[in-house]
């Protein structure tokens, strides 16, 4: 397989910036525009300040190191302060150029300083040669040092220490031009037998000049490069946005009428009393269930792929979920055994979005459950270490092929359902496994063996036991004594305000209908709810908790409250506290609104 070199990338990046090449100098390598290019250089300058300091401070400390060479020679003379002058001054502009590199912005005159520099070193390389060669009368030079010292000189300017690009040629050529006038005062030295030399720093300069212009041509594609990548993600961030936007409205908008479906459909089941009957809306049930599944699978993948999902994590006990989503999950599957390990175990996660993880995993078990043999058992358990718990679904089902694992993560991907049978999953179950895991950074692993079974585990942190809050180990009651309690019910959809109050009035409550703030507040000074069931989203200036606030201020104490919502941008939360309301999403259940207001009635007689 061909590698591709960094070189290589930089020429795709600039082919795939069509426009690229039209705003660079061809010559120079920069930027036409000369705004462009000083903002360029600004951009560049964090990199390049430290690039500099290191050569800077080893070229110093060969120019001083030298001073040991010209004392052993000189010793004291008025012929060593010459020279040590001369070093002085190099160090002087070096530690100038240093100090330079430690502004956070490029000084304005950093390039002049840098072309000042290069010639300076020209003519010390010429004063070190007319000292050693015509007034140091040891020769401890031979030709050949001055020759690399020259030729090399191109490659410092354009790369070691570069300045402007033309000013780092002109100084280049200028060596040459001291290299030839130097040979030139030797007697010796034919200037027609250093045709070679002369070529070589030819190429020495055309090759110094090449790479600095590549090097400033590659630079400013990675600029262009990162420009074009800010604003895509810029664009798809504010797609993102509208995105979650569009989610959140559509979300609303049809939990309102599911709402109402779910509603309508317990209505007809409490006054159903014919077998067939109850088959009809048993398989209504399943399709509205079915289709709540759907949305909120989809939903909660575009907040997770949004990331909008917020996480709140804390202690809690593990078998509580788990046996909560086994008790939900079950019953769907007679055939079926689910053999769960109980366990003490007490975790430190995001409650409702690891609830969500273990149902999906749990139910695409026991989907995929029954294997060729005909064993239908699925278990659910943990394994425990020092920090850390793994939770593990295990089923004996057919197993996965190992080139397909991967893909079983993918949404809508289903290998045994070419049909897109609904029975057998909706194949975005195990895609909001794998998000969610990632949402809240927990290890997500899956091993499995055709015609064997298939294993998912999820690692999880420890929790502490002491620090689980008194709302997640308080036990729920599945029925409440109405004992004509009065309801204050507020909802701007008259379908859902119906339909909910029909729902209360079937269990024996006296319903008080509100259509919006003011109604509620009519109402509440006629009578004492004993419990408030209210929208979130309200018509006028006042939601649903504000509403409740002036309520309670009303009566001088808070009155039980549930908010109900189809706004997926607003958490559920099943405690009291901090708010001292429940706050439950849209669509809800017949059965899940009771245990809801039990809860709140044992709160009340607390």
């Amino acid at each position: 397989m061909q590698q591709t070199t960094p070189t290589g990338k930089l020429e795709s990046i600039t082919q795939a910036l069509p426009e690229f090449s039209s705003m660079l100098n061809p010559v120079t390598g920069c930027f036409k525009d000369p705004k462009r290019e000083q903002q360029a250089l600004n951009q560049l300058w964090p990199q390049e300040r430290y690039a500099f300091r290191l050569p800077i401070l080893i070229y110093s400390l060969l120019i001083l190191s030298g001073g040991v060479l010209d004392y052993g020679w000189y010793q004291l003379s008025a012929h060593f302060w010459g020279f040590f002058s001369l070093r002085f001054i190099m160090v002087l502009l070096a530690l100038w150029l240093f100090l330079g590199t430690r502004q956070a912005v490029r000084p304005a005159n950093y390039d002049s300083l840098i072309t000042l520099f290069q010639s300076y070193i020209l003519l010390f390389y010429f004063a070190i040669f007319y000292d050693r060669w015509f007034l140091n009368t040891h020769h401890v030079i031979s030709e050949s040092f001055f020759t690399v010292l020259f030729i090399s000189y191109p490659l410092m300017c354009c790369f070691v220490f570069p300045s402007k690009v033309r000013a780092s040629c002109l100084n280049s050529a200028f060596s040459l031009v001291t290299y030839v006038f130097i040979l030139s005062l030797l007697p010796e030295v034919n200037l027609r037998n250093k045709m070679t030399e002369f070529l070589a720093f030819f190429f020495f300069i055309y090759y110094a000049y090449n790479l600095m212009r590549s090097k400033n041509k590659n630079k400013r594609a990675l600029l262009m490069y990162e420009e074009k990548q800010n604003e895509a993600i810029l664009l798809a961030q504010k797609e993102s946005q509208d995105k979650s936007r569009f989610i959140a409205a559509t979300s609303h908008d049809l939990r309102q009428p599911l709402h109402s479906l779910s509603i309508y459909n317990d209505l007809l089941a409490q006054q159903t009393h014919t077998s067939e009957a109850k088959a009809v809306i048993t398989k209504s049930r399943q399709a509205i269930d079915s289709l709540k599944d759907y949305f909120d699978s989809l939903i909660d993948i575009s907040r997770l792929d949004a990331g909008t999902t917020s996480t709140h994590v804390e202690h809690f006990a593990l078998q509580e979920v788990i046996q909560q989503q086994i008790d939900e999950l079950a019953p769907s599957f007679p055939h079926i055994t689910v053999r769960n390990i109980p366990t003490r175990a007490v975790v430190y996660s995001d409650k409702l979005i690891l609830s969500k993880c273990i149902q999906q995993l749990l139910k695409n078990a026991l989907l995929h459950g029954t294997g060729q043999q005909g064993v239908q058992k699925v278990l659910i358990g943990v394994r425990l270490s020092v920090s850390e718990i793994k939770l593990q679904v295990l089923d004996q089902g057919v197993g996965i092929a190992a080139d397909q694992l991967d893909s079983i993560f993918d949404e809508f991907s289903q290998l045994n359902n070419p049909e897109r049978n609904r029975n057998k999953g909706l194949g975005l179950g195990l895609a909001l496994v794998k998000k969610s895991c990632q949402a809240l950074s927990l290890p997500l692993h899956v091993d499995s063996k055709e015609n064997q079974g298939t294993c998912f585990s999820v690692t999880l942190p420890r929790g502490d036991y002491h620090q689980i809050s008194v709302a997640n180990v308080q036990s729920i009651e599945p029925e409440v004594a109405s004992d004509q309690a009065q309801i204050l019910l507020l909802d701007d959809d008259i379908m859902i305000l119906d339909a909910m109050a029909e729902m209360l009035e079937s269990w024996d409550y006296r319903v008080y209908k509100a259509e919006n703030a003011e109604q509620a507040l009519s109402v509440a000074k006629k009578i004492t709810p004993d419990m408030i069931i209210s929208d979130y989203n309200l018509p006028g200036r006042s939601n649903g908790p504000e509403t409740l606030a002036q309520i309670n201020q009303l009566y001088g104490a808070p009155v039980p409250a549930i908010i109900l919502t189809g706004d997926i941008n607003i958490p559920v939360n099943h405690s009291l506290e901090p708010n001292g309301y429940l706050v439950l999403h849209k669509p809800i259940k017949g059965a899940q609104l009771r245990v809801a207001m039990k809860k709140i009635y044992n709160n009340k007689v607390k």
